[in-house]
């Protein structure tokens, strides 16, 4: 049996009918270990192939100990079961409401389908990886003519990645106005139902449930995360401005009475939605709180969100969720392998997570001519940095502000003799180059817009603002056009996307009769631009930027190599928005400033700027001088330190490290205390603190356990501020810890102890 079904596992109770139909159709379980305590090198393990009778449909995904079950019941395809600890309770009658448990949600032509579904069959389908399983249950609806595609990739970790597909069958476009990728039961049953550890429901006082998410999607408030406790009421948050916003669609669960935490991060750059919805058992309603808590997540928009074309099957965005033992640091390290495994796409070789220079700085038109920006490129190369960026207003008019240029992406009487003699004297001095651009933008002043009005967003015949409508064809072929003449040109190395409107619900489109909300295929559209961009120039690095952190979701970090995180760069705020935006984000895909563009000299101590920037995956220095002769020795040698250390010590070990979050979580606009996070190593040789102390009344004395150590190890503890070194035992450094001193608010330490043998 094991050798015949690949990777296939067909789960249920009994039934001579359903078991002959199982061995030739159904299956799925994928046992990849993922558990922290047996399997501390996270490596991943051959799945485990079994088959064994079942009278209903059921799908089972195990990861380890993390194992989850879906199947058909009453013509719903519903979440079973969840486990993290290996077993799973099969009693039938515990699966809760079922029209909250529908494991997807679609509303077509008005009626919502969350009934009435047929089993088809199951598929694995062959991936490029030998580690990963995806596989796709196939569903028909007995009602309407269409048929959905379930599909589940799992990569060894304990999260799941899901998307479905769905198809139109029949010679008649459908209107679809609602989707939700993924939903249903978030924990298992054991740890509402059945009471907390044991006790009888009635004995409760209140849920066990809480939902953690960043309160704040506005620009310069990126990671203000915080915990809310859902007890009685629908918990919904989403973003309405047209993209995904600064706050980062993903949400985090807890469940106090067992220990476990859930996560679901949505990989959609347009408007979206996570819904917590917390139900009582329908059948005795004895408890006031909830002994459920289901979740929906997935786009949304006005209808019609998009119109399915005649045999047209439509792949909807990807929604990565999981379930394990574990508090909010366990996640994350688990988060993050995930984003490693099966989002983030390779860097081309040799441009990893590089030091740059940004120009402009604090007077981004002074310096944005070719004698200034030459000044600036020898202040990158004193420094030692590794790439020379040119940033907004290089195609901008004198005297005219930057942006009423976008769209026109050639230079004007700024540059008169073009950014070729710029990019050739950064590589003569052994920079790469980069190029920022706001390509999806035109303003109506721009030569691009006068001969093309029709070609931005409109919404019931008026232009919203001035961003091109790459749902359009023939827009988005002029942007692909565009970039790929750009990186030609200029042979650049790096290409930044900015991007800084917000459409709101977004603009309209007829199709087939139907006034077609356009952010679906607009970002349908991006995302094969930025495909197609990155298979042609498999040497460039595409870098993210919208606004700052304003567009940071997975489905943006599946198709660029790292983003900005914020644009607001001010202490304390910024050591905040370092260290809480790794819960949604793996360290290597951030971006941090120190210079004067956006006032990042302003707040803290220059180390606490400085380290700030180069605990980020990619450090960025802007403005410093206006020219190398204006250089000030001590901070020239403060920053070429960091730049060290940073090579030394951090790029090693940073696309493969685990975070480990030591304080309780940091939020608000001006946030208090300590902020100490590390970064230790996978196989232990070394760990990298920073410790920043920020505003306000603190203890002077921080004691560090750091938690990326072998007890059994010697360690060589630097001091950076000091530069002193002590020798320590692991299992000192572990569980007495270290005493790290800061007697001033806004100020920092850089702790780094190394493995001696």
């Amino acid at each position: 049996m094991e050798g015949r079904f690949g990777g296939l596992w067909a789960l249920g109770r009994e039934g001579r009918w359903w078991a002959k139909f199982a061995k030739k159709n159904v299956g799925y379980s994928i046992l990849k270990s993922m558990n922290e305590e047996r399997r501390k090198d996270m490596k991943q393990i051959k799945p485990v192939v079994r088959c064994i009778e079942s009278d209903v449909p059921v799908v089972r995904y195990n990861n380890g100990l993390t194992m989850y079950e879906e199947g058909l019941i009453q013509g719903r395809w519903v979440v079973r079961n969840w486990s993290t600890v290996g077993i799973v309770d099969y009693d039938p009658l515990e699966y809760g409401p079922l029209e909250h448990n529908a494991a997807f949600g679609l509303e077509l032509d008005g009626q919502t389908l969350h009934r009435g579904w047929r089993y088809i069959g199951m598929e694995e389908i062959p991936t490029n990886d030998d580690s990963k399983k995806q596989v796709v249950v196939k569903l028909e609806h007995q009602e309407r003519p269409v048929k959905v595609g379930v599909h589940t990739l799992l990569d060894g970790t304990a999260i799941l990645t899901r998307w479905l597909e769905i198809e139109n069958c029949r010679d008649k476009p459908i209107v679809m106005s609602k989707v939700w990728v993924w939903s249903g039961r978030v924990f298992p049953i054991q740890s509402g139902h059945k009471g907390w550890y044991g006790l009888p429901v009635f004995l409760t006082t209140h849920s066990p449930y809480s939902m953690g998410y960043y309160v704040q999607n506005k620009g310069f408030l990126e990671g203000d995360f915080q915990w809310r406790r859902i007890e009685g009421e629908t918990l919904e948050i989403g973003q309405d401005v047209g993209r995904s916003g600064w706050g980062h669609p993903i949400a985090y669960f807890r469940d106090e009475a067992s220990g476990q935490i859930f996560v679901v991060q949505l990989a959609w750059s347009g408007n979206w939605a996570i819904r917590a919805i917390p139900r009582v058992d329908e059948r005795t309603m004895v408890r006031p709180d909830p002994p459920f808590l289901f979740l929906q997540a997935g786009p949304r928009s006005p209808g019609p969100m998009r119109v399915i074309d005649p045999k047209e099957t439509l792949k909807t965005p990807t929604v990565h969720f999981g379930c394990m033992h574990g508090d909010l640091t366990d996640m994350v390290q688990v988060l993050h392998e995930h984003q490693r495994r099966s989002v983030i796409p390779a860097p081309p070789a040799g441009k990893e997570n590089l030091v740059s220079f940004n120009h402009s700085g604090h007077d981004i038109e002074l310096n944005s001519t070719e004698e200034n920006m030459r000044k600036q490129i020898d202040v990158a190369a004193e420094i030692g940095a590794d790439i020379f960026t040119v940033d907004a207003c290089w195609n901008g008019r004198v005297g005219q502000h930057w942006g009423l240029t976008t769209g026109d992406w050639h230079t004007q009487d700024r540059l008169p003799n073009g950014l070729e003699p710029v990019f050739d004297y950064a590589r003569s001095k052994g920079l790469l180059c980069g190029l920022w651009c706001w390509i999806e933008a035109g303003h109506q002043e721009s030569n691009l817009i006068k001969a093309h009005p029709d070609w931005l967003i409109e919404r019931d015949g008026t232009t919203l603002n001035n961003q091109l409508d790459l749902a359009k064809p023939q827009v988005a072929k002029w942007v692909e056009q565009e970039i790929a003449r750009l990186v030609e040109r200029y042979q650049l190395d790096l290409f930044r996307i900015d991007y800084n409107e917000s459409p709101g619900e977004g603009g309209y489109n007829l199709r087939h009769g139907f006034p077609e909300n356009n952010l679906w295929r607009y970002y349908e559209s991006w995302y094969g631009i930025l495909e197609r961009i990155a298979k042609r120039f498999p040497g460039l690095i595409i870098e993210n930027c919208a606004g700052g952190g304003g567009r940071t979701d997975l489905g943006m970090m599946s198709r660029t190599h790292y983003t900005w995180i914020s644009d607001y760069n001010v202490m304390p705020r910024s050591a905040r928005t370092l260290s809480t935006m790794m819960y949604a984000l793996a360290p290597e895909l951030t971006v941090r400033l120190m210079g004067t563009a956006m006032d990042a000299h302003l707040g803290g101590s220059l180390d606490l700027q400085i380290r700030v920037a180069f605990l980020s995956g990619n450090p960025c220095v802007v403005g410093l001088w206006t020219d190398k002769e204006d250089m000030y020795p001590e901070l020239r040698e403060r920053i070429r330190h960091a730049i060290e250390l940073y090579r030394k010590h951090f790029r090693p070990m940073i696309r493969t490290c685990r975070v480990y979050h030591h304080t309780p979580i940091i939020s608000g606009n001006q946030p208090e205390g300590w902020c100490v996070v590390e970064y230790g190593a996978s196989d232990k040789n070394k760990v990298v603190a920073g410790l920043f102390r920020l505003a306000g009344r603190a203890e002077e004395d921080y004691v560090l356990r750091l938690r990326g150590v072998d007890r059994s190890r010697q360690y060589r503890v630097l001091w950076d501020n000091s530069g002193e070194t002590s020798v320590h035992s692991g299992a000192e450094l572990l569980e007495r810890g270290i005493v790290v001193r800061l007697a001033s608010p806004m100020s920092s330490e850089l702790v780094i102890a190394e493995a001696t043998a």
